[in-house]
């Protein structure tokens, strides 16, 4: 009959360093845990470095796992021996943000592919409606009566657009106010922070368009954009307010006929009034 030697597995420190993959800059506050004959968790410091003191060694093996926000996460097995060690550097991959607006164009033979980079502004259409017209908001053409949509983003502004409805019983207002506002830090339009206003533009049935004659620099909080008219009706068009991805968000819809203004929800109106605002996102 044989002899069974039980052996002890020393303990040993063993330590790191993790660097980033887009600068090679000191990993800082990565989590490091180790799992394996006993589990094990701390932080790089500021110099990305980590360490891990009287840990089992001699024929152990672990699971690295490090993470990082805004990094792919970090696995491998590793093998640590009886003494003290020090692994090889590690690089931590960023996660690159995808492109925007990817097209594809036919020319001659050849498909010329185009895009906006993660980071560089892109053009993009601000609306929340449909695009189908299925009733209105009427109110009283008056230029201080204004309904319209906010948009809580950081944007540049170029165009503005409404939708004016036809109804055989309320005429609409011959000219429109345009205004466009700040948000407060509570999303709700803000009178005091007036980005743009244009009085007595032509208002037709059906699609408008407003070419601004400077682009306008929204602030971080967003912005709102309203109509109001001067005579008859300022009739707005809304849509069905349901499907995606046109399912109904609140306080995004505002009208200032009470004196504030105040959410349409606060008037059990849950419809997606027809205008848009052409742009980039800052």
């Amino acid at each position: 009959m044989g002899n069974l030697y039980l052996i002890e597995s020393p303990k040993v420190d063993l330590d790191g360093n993790v660097v980033t993959s887009d600068d090679m800059a000191p990993a800082v506050g990565a989590i490091v845990k180790l799992i394996g004959m006993d589990n094990y968790q701390t932080t790089t410091d500021e110099n990305g470095h980590f360490s891990f003191s009287s840990i089992w060694g001699g024929l152990a093996s672990y699971q690295i796992e490090i993470t990082l926000d805004e990094y792919q996460d970090y696995q491998s097995v590793i093998q640590v021996p009886g003494v003290n060690h020090t692994l090889d550097q590690i690089t931590l991959l960023e996660i690159a943000p995808g492109p925007n607006i990817v097209t594809l164009d036919e020319e001659d033979d050849k498909v010329i592919l185009s895009w906006y980079g993660a980071n560089d502004p892109y053009p993009i259409e601000f609306r929340y409606d449909d695009g189908e017209a299925v009733g209105v908001l009427i109110t009283i053409g008056n230029p201080t009566i204004v309904g319209g949509s906010s948009w809580m983003h950081n944007a540049v502004i170029n165009q503005l657009h409404w939708y004016t409805y036809q109804t055989e019983s309320y005429p609409a207002s011959d000219y429109v106010m345009l205004t466009v506002l700040g948000l407060t830090p509570q999303g709700e339009p803000d009178p005091n922070d007036v980005l743009f206003i244009q009085g007595n533009v032509r208002n037709n049935y059906g699609w408008n368009s407003f070419d601004l004659p400077y682009p306008i620099n929204a602030p971080p909080t967003g912005f709102f954009f309203g109509t109001s008219g001067y005579n008859n009706y300022t009739l707005i068009a809304y849509d069905d307010g349901v499907d995606e991805p046109w399912v109904w968000e609140p306080r995004t819809q505002w009208s200032n006929g009470m004196g504030a203004y105040n959410p349409l929800e606060m008037l059990h109106h849950l419809h997606y009034m027809v205008i848009s605002l052409f742009g980039h996102q800052d």
